[in-house]
């Protein structure tokens, strides 16, 4: 069991993000197909997302109604519970409808980012020891 906080893992998200759009920039839907390694990575950032997203506290979220917290969490169980047939199409999709117009650009990625970051730590401090209440893989408590 990781000890990261859940600051750090928001940092994982935005970094997962980061990747998914290096990965697929400029890339079309038959080049996704023709490149499994690059879909496997891509999908490997998801899960991550949807983990991270999974260890962001309730309160949290809720202060945040513009990230799509349950999607992310949605989309991790779809990919690790039928990763056989997961289609580059939805992928893609999912990237260029739903990824990048919550990050935005760059610039506004790092601001946002920053302002997430910023109001999480005075809803939570990070010395308060409060983590995500759960259970991870394996039925292991987190």
């Amino acid at each position: 069991m990781s000890d990261k906080s859940w600051h750090e893992r928001v940092r994982d998200i935005l970094d997962a993000i980061a990747e998914i759009e290096d990965f697929t920039r400029g890339m079309s839907l038959d080049a996704l197909r023709q490149d499994e390694k690059t879909l496997k990575a891509v999908a490997l950032d998801f899960i991550i997302t949807g983990e991270a997203a999974n260890r962001v506290p309730q309160n949290v979220q809720e202060a945040h109604p513009e990230i799509p917290w349950p999607l992310m969490r949605a989309l991790r169980n779809r990919i690790v519970h039928d990763h056989f047939s997961v289609d580059p199409k939805i992928v893609l999709d999912t990237v260029r409808s739903d990824l990048l117009p919550l990050v935005g650009t760059p610039t506004e990625t790092i601001g946002n980012a920053r302002r997430i970051l910023s109001f999480t730590h005075r809803l939570l401090p990070p010395q308060t020891g409060q983590r995500a209440q759960g259970r991870g893989p394996h039925g292991a408590n987190f």
